[in-house]
């Protein structure tokens, strides 16, 4: 399992900033008016308590920072996802919201392929089988260690 190092709000909010070259105005920006530069700045310098933010505002700030929403509530309440595959699990949700209601069912339907897909993969090495580039079924030589 992953280790993470506790990082608060203002940390974060620095951090991811810092990586997307966003300022304080962008933020505000891509939030759609939803949190304002001057409150962002306050959460960077620790001058309101993270616990104290309301949920529209670490929505706002969210949507600002181009994050999933539950990562930015994760890390501003002090619980942060406990391995690296939460945060794609969370990316996946962020990005599920983001589509338009008209591709979702393509975009479920492509998932169910997926699985289905990984189980047959499954199966496969189970059985000791492959499909060659012919699509053909045949068995396969185990390697030796």
């Amino acid at each position: 399992m992953a280790e993470h190092i506790r990082e608060d709000l203002a940390d974060f909010v620095k951090r991811v900033r810092a990586q997307k070259g966003f300022s304080l105005k962008v933020v505000e920006d891509k939030s759609n008016g939803r949190i304002d530069k001057s409150y962002v700045n306050q959460i960077e310098n620790r001058a309101v308590l993270s616990e104290s933010i309301s949920l529209k505002k670490l929505s706002g700030l969210a949507e600002g920072l181009q994050e999933p929403e539950e990562l930015v509530v994760a890390v501003a309440r002090g619980k942060l996802p406990s391995d690296i595959k939460d945060l794609r699990e969370l990316k996946l949700i962020e990005d599920w919201r983001s589509l338009p209601p008209s591709q979702r069912d393509d975009a479920e339907a492509f998932m169910q392929l997926l699985k289905l897909k990984a189980a047959r993969l499954n199966e496969n090495r189970r059985a000791g089988t492959q499909k060659n580039s012919d699509g053909v079924t045949q068995k396969v030589k185990k390697k030796r260690a």
